[in-house]
């Protein structure tokens, strides 16, 4: 008898109610459906923002930030890049 059987739909079961515990040992919280579905909407609307962002020209140059990033903590910092360099 495959996982369709008896014993597949109760280990189905336990699989599906294992408790994850976090670092301080309590028992992990999971999210319901609608705070998902919250959270998916917002990242949704952040990447959309991002990519309207990045086709207007609103970028910094990896190069810029890697400047600005060496230059942090020497006697000469830079100022954070802005978009466009």
């Amino acid at each position: 008898m495959g996982l369709a059987g008896g014993l597949g739909r109760a280990y189905l079961t336990a699989m599906d109610s294992t408790s994850f515990l976090q670092d301080d040992g309590q028992p992990e919280r999971r999210e319901t459906l609608a705070e998902r579905q919250h959270r998916l909407a917002s990242e949704a609307a952040a990447i959309a923002a991002a990519r309207a962002s990045a086709a207007d020209g609103r970028l910094i140059s990896l190069e810029a930030v890697e400047s600005w990033i060496a230059s942090l903590g020497t006697d000469h910092e830079l100022p954070p890049p802005k978009p466009g360099q």
